[in-house]
């Protein structure tokens, strides 16, 4: 069983999205259910869920994903339940300049480690570039490089659970430079997501080829104070453009 695409992976985090997608794509991944019957019985009624406080910091969050170190080590099961680790390690690193467009910036390495029952280990780094809270672009260590498409709009500051909004564009180039074959694009968002008891600051990505054809979409989400510092609690989510899931946590 083959686990690895065959196209270059796209930037940082997403680098195990394409990677699991493809796991999904082979093992057949997935799952659904359904409801039969008819009649006129009248809906159940469903109590009222609980009323929600807090929020985070989603600027402050941003920023310490972007510039401290964290090791965040994630387990699950595939759909035909085989046992796998993922694990994701930021580094920051110097000040650097970004070889796709020349402009310098901050750095953060970041390396991603998936293991699997019965499958060789997939290992995928990358660096970070950006300019205070603004992301600048990612190179990846096949020699592709993911540029910020225009502007990054400001990020706010408290935010409550159940809020959302968009973060950024990253355009793919072969080679990092600008007449590289193109590799497709990944549109960022941020939301602020309970978890039982954890309020959790969340990264999702959806990703196009250089066709503009939806090739899925990944939800990273991180334990976060108030005040939007990191904890160690995390978990992903990778969906297929089919709508099959693959999901690991470490909590």
């Amino acid at each position: 069983m083959n686990y690895l695409p065959k196209h270059t992976s796209p930037p940082f985090a997403l680098t195990v999205t394409v990677t699991l997608a493809a796991l999904l794509a082979a093992c057949g991944g997935g799952g659904g259910g359904g409801a039969s019957g008819g009649g006129s019985a009248p809906p159940p009624v469903i109590a009222p869920g609980p009323v929600v406080t807090g929020g985070v910091d989603i600027n402050a969050a941003w920023r310490d994903y972007l510039g401290a170190p964290h090791t965040w080590a994630m387990s699950g099961k595939t759909p035909d339940a085989r046992a796998f680790d993922l694990s994701v390690i930021m580094k920051p690193g110097a000040n650097r300049s970004f070889a796709l467009t020349g402009a310098s910036g901050q750095t953060i390495d970041q390396s991603i480690r998936f293991t699997i029952a019965g499958a060789n280990p997939v290992s995928s780094d990358g660096t970070l570039y950006f300019n205070g809270a603004s992301m600048v672009g990612v190179s990846t260590t096949n020699g592709a490089c993911f540029g910020l498409r225009g502007t990054m709009p400001a990020l706010p500051g408290a935010s409550a659970v159940g809020t959302s909004g968009a973060m950024f564009v990253l355009d793919g180039n072969a080679g990092c430079t600008p007449n590289g074959q193109k590799l497709g694009t990944s549109t960022y968002n941020w939301s602020v997501e309970n978890d039982g008891a954890l309020t959790m600051f969340c990264l999702t990505t959806r990703q196009e080829n250089a066709s503009a054809t939806p090739i899925g979409s990944d939800a990273y989400c991180f334990e976060a104070s108030p005040a939007g510092t990191l904890g160690a609690k995390a978990k992903f989510t990778i969906t297929r453009p089919d709508g099959s899931t693959i999901t690991g946590r470490n909590f």
